[in-house]
């Protein structure tokens, strides 16, 4: 049994490094890591934060604050455009000013289909709320930036290269709310990008994830102003090493506030916000995943367990659907390359099951030594209707589901990305966010 315990070994934030911190709404950054934002201001280190939304699409929220049900398009903006406003006066507490804040302006609640299907300016996916298809605020990053994959990981990629972050801190890719999970997936690819043009001064760039959404975690709920925060226990001893920061009596006082701030969120969900207000705040190292391709040609069917590197270890049994599905509980996904072939094995608690659908994943960057393309390959298995592009194979065996995808079909990669997601009817039941993986030798 791995130890639970959080060493708080996060060193004190000094003046010459260089936070950049990425929030899909506006609170995200409160609730991680306002202890560390108010001691990096504190301290003279400079401090940017990238909020992907405005939050614009949070229905609940949004009918409190004006007291009605029926909101019209244009009253979702002015929705986003108050929670800016809660977001500057959060950071005003930690010690920030509005011009360390950046707002992409992007569609709430929809980010993980802007990074799996809908990537280029082609097929711009419309706010469900706000109406439009481009950004619509004039103090945005981008006023009129297309809803679009391509967009966002461009916007990601500027505020990086211009800012020349020392520090990223960033969603852990296992978090359960799909927004957290994609601006993560974004932001490794976003930090890929730049260290592939040569844009990385600070070799490299050190990047920290921070959870907040993670099965029945955390409890207990509510204001426990005294009480340590540590990561779910589920999530100690796999792919994510644990570091804790240790927050002042001042610092906490500040949380406080700064929570207090996002009014339209505490009238909502005030246990949940207050649970982050402890003594501790916490970050998680994840290495990136190398994948050496072996000469030979493995089988499809017969890889051998020893040729397999693990991409990601989840936390399992950790909330009561996956308690009651443990079919769509992913334990462990792991891949393997030989000449021809990029493997990959997803297993689950329970042995798979066509009562389970799975959505897989795999972005690439493309090598421009080779000349070839950025791209993704998208598998998605749900019985009769499932999508399986040419060339790539799947099948399942007591305890997995398998995949092969060509090599030549990921443009010669040298750095790739890989997510997969279940469900059962419609709902979903585990997500292993985007893991980086770097695929070495000569293909």
């Amino acid at each position: 049994m791995a130890s639970t315990h959080l060493a708080l070994d996060c060193p004190p934030p000094t003046a010459d490094r260089r936070f950049m911190v990425l929030a899909p709404h506006p609170d995200d950054e409160t609730l991680a890591c306002a202890g560390l934002i108010k001691q990096a201001a504190a301290s003279g280190a400079a401090v940017r934060v990238l909020f992907i939304t405005n939050g614009d699409g949070f229905r609940a929220a949004a009918g409190r604050h004006y007291r009605k049900l029926g909101i019209s398009p244009a009253e979702y903006v002015k929705f986003g455009e108050y929670r800016r406003s809660e977001a500057i006066a959060a950071m005003r507490e930690l010690g920030l000013r509005a011009d360390d804040l950046r707002f992409a302006g992007m569609p709430d609640g929809v980010l993980m289909r802007l990074w799996r299907t809908n990537w280029s300016n082609m097929m711009a996916l419309p706010s469900q709320t706000t109406g439009t298809s481009v950004v619509p605020y004039g103090w945005a990053v981008r006023p009129g930036a297309v809803f679009s994959g391509s967009s966002l990981l461009e916007i990601v990629r500027q505020e990086i290269e211009e800012f020349e972050p020392t520090d990223v801190i960033l969603p852990h890719p296992a978090d359960d709310h799909g927004d957290h999970a994609a601006v993560s997936a974004f932001t490794q690819m976003a930090v890929a990008v730049a260290r592939a043009g040569g844009t990385d001064p600070h070799a490299p760039f050190r990047l920290h994830y921070w959870l907040i959404h993670r099965g029945d975690w955390p409890q207990p709920q509510g204001l426990r102003p005294d009480a340590a925060l540590a990561p779910p226990a589920e999530m100690f001893g796999l792919d994510t090493e644990w570091h804790g920061l240790r927050l002042s009596r001042d610092d906490v006082l500040a949380k406080l506030r700064a929570v207090k701030a996002y009014r339209s969120q505490t009238t909502i969900a005030r246990r949940f916000l207050m649970s982050f207000v402890r003594t501790t705040e916490f970050l998680g190292a994840i290495p990136d995943a190398m994948v050496a391709q072996s000469p030979m040609t493995l089988l499809h069917d017969l890889v051998a367990p020893a040729a397999m590197k693990p991409i990601a270890l989840d936390a399992v049994d950790d909330n009561i659907i996956r308690r009651a599905q443990p079919y769509a509980d992913i334990r462990v996904v792991e891949a393997a390359a030989d000449a021809a072939n990029f493997h990959i094995r997803v297993e689950t608690v329970g042995r798979p099951s066509a009562l389970a659908q799975m959505r897989l994943c795999l972005r690439y960057l493309g090598d421009p030594e080779r000349g070839t393309m950025s791209g993704a390959i998208n598998v998605s298995l749900r019985g009769r209707a499932s999508t399986i592009p040419p060339g790539v194979r799947v099948s399942r065996d007591a305890t997995a589901t398998l995949f092969e995808v060509p090599l030549r079909a990921l443009g010669h990669a040298k750095t790739a990305f890989l997510d997969v997601e279940t469900s059962v009817a419609g709902v979903i039941v585990d997500r292993i966010g985007a893991r980086t993986i770097r695929l070495e030798g000569e293909r």
